[in-house]
């Protein structure tokens, strides 16, 4: 069956994937249905017509499913954020779980179980982490919001419903200052103007760094932007300007300066304390990170490991949250979040902890060192996964038996777990963890051993 751009029909939803595009089958092809649920049966207008598939948009919801759920966001459909947020809790969490089954189906892992996932302590407000960029509208205004999805046109957004209320005020503060003292923002287009982002990351302790990503490292009465902010907005620690020079789409650059306060927020996890730097990577929804790495040491705690390899260790948090006082080798690319990592593990008294910057690949040169018969290797890459060259690293080396692999991508997650497999690691059963309700993301855990030799 062929359709034509604009021609209507009335469809029965039947699932629905991560972007939040309902599926439809009709007359044998495929139809994604933005905002569809499934349940719903609805009269769709064609939209786009692809060789294998045509995109749709609703028209009229004629019976809506018992899993639509009425969007609280006034910016729902428009921003690219919460791309589930007209589904219910429970068939969100399905969603996830099936599609980290078609991942594993991809790769031919149909006999790897997938546990129930389990739940973020709260759906609404998680967020301890926020990049806006700031642009000018038609009318010359500066304002600030999110990408739509696919794009890079700003989407203006007066409140989020997963980050904490306070960062929409902060940003509403920022976009006034500039335009009060005619402080531009950068066009992608003309590459002109200063303002880039407004990086804002928030602790347990209600305290919140702020950062302004500027195209040049040169802001206008700097002190008295920052003096302004602080008595505006007492509970900002920290006050960083970050320079990102290039002509890109990478947000941070790798220059960071303090302006005002302290050079780092400072965070609980897990009973332990942790100094953050701007640029240094941390999980953005807290109590949820929490229930991860105790989810990741229960499903090892029959290892009896000498060792704990932290290849991508980032600050520490991983490692340093580890039961006991097993030694901790991490290694982390970011020079600034080695730094912090070595001063978390001073602040939490662990002597035995040594974090290097360095490849990933190098660590397992260094366990002769270390004299470890049995290290447990914990990975938890970015979401391109790991090289290939890795896991052959990995797997040639005798001492390393048990793998433990945490992955935010559950796509390139299979893809390395089918490698592992393919050279004589056992995959055990996966455990989903969910640090990002109401969007497509989904943190899984897994637990990979062979028999020595």
């Amino acid at each position: 069956m062929t359709y034509q751009k604009n021609q209507e029909l009335i469809v029965d939803i039947i699932d629905v994937n991560l972007f939040g595009n309902g599926i439809a089958k009709s007359e044998g092809v495929v139809l994604f249905v933005q905002r569809a649920v499934p349940g719903d049966r609805v009269r769709v207008r064609i939209i786009k017509c692809a060789k294998n598939y045509y995109v749709a948009r609703i028209e009229e919801i004629i019976t809506p499913s018992p899993f639509r759920k009425a969007s609280d966001c006034p910016h729902f459909g428009r921003c690219g954020g919460c791309t589930l947020r007209h589904l219910n809790y429970d068939l969100e969490k399905k969603v996830k779980e099936n599609y980290i089954r078609s991942c594993l189906k991809k790769e031919n892992l149909n006999s790897v179980k997938v546990l129930p996932i389990f739940a973020s302590p709260t759906t609404e407000h998680y967020r301890n982490k926020a990049l806006y960029p700031i642009g000018l509208d038609k009318e010359g205004a500066v304002f600030t919001g999110f990408y739509s999805h696919h794009s890079h046109n700003i989407c203006p957004i007066s409140t989020c419903k997963i980050q904490p209320d306070v960062f929409s005020k902060i940003a509403t503060f920022v976009c006034t200052y500039l335009q009060n003292h005619n402080i531009l923002p950068y066009s992608q287009v003309t590459h002109t103007g200063l303002v880039r982002h407004l990086y804002l990351r928030s602790s347990a302790t209600g305290k919140i760094m702020l950062c302004l990503v500027l195209k040049e490292d040169r802001f206008p009465e700097e002190l008295h932007f920052a003096d302004e902010v602080i008595k505006a907005f007492p509970q900002v620690c920290g006050i960083h300007f970050n320079t990102q020079p290039n002509t890109d789409n990478v947000i941070l650059g790798d220059k960071t300066r303090l302006v005002r306060g302290t050079a780092h927020l400072r965070d609980t996890l897990c009973n332990r304390d942790f100094l953050l730097s701007p640029n240094s990577f941390y999980q953005v929804n807290h109590d949820a990170a929490q229930l991860l790495y105790q989810t990741a040491y229960n499903i090892a705690n029959n290892i009896p490991f000498d060792l704990l390899v932290d290849l991508y260790c980032g600050v520490g948090t991983i490692s340093l949250c580890a039961p006991g006082n097993t030694p901790i080798l991490g290694i982390e690319i970011v020079p600034e979040a080695v730094r912090d990592a070595v001063q978390n593990a001073l602040l939490n008294g662990r002597e035995n902890a040594t974090f290097l910057c360095s490849d990933a690949k190098n660590a397992l040169s260094l366990l002769s060192e270390h004299k470890a018969k049995r290290p447990l290797i914990l990975l938890d890459p970015p979401r391109k996964g790991l090289s290939e060259s890795l896991i052959h690293e990995i797997a040639n080396t005798p001492e390393c038996r048990d793998v433990l692999y945490i992955s935010c991508a559950p796509d390139t997650l299979c893809r390395d777990l089918a490698r592992f497999q393919s050279l004589g690691f056992q995959i055990g059963d996966l455990q989903p963890v969910d640090l990002f309700p109401r969007t497509g993301h989904v943190e899984t855990v897994v637990l990979m051993s062979r028999e020595k030799g």
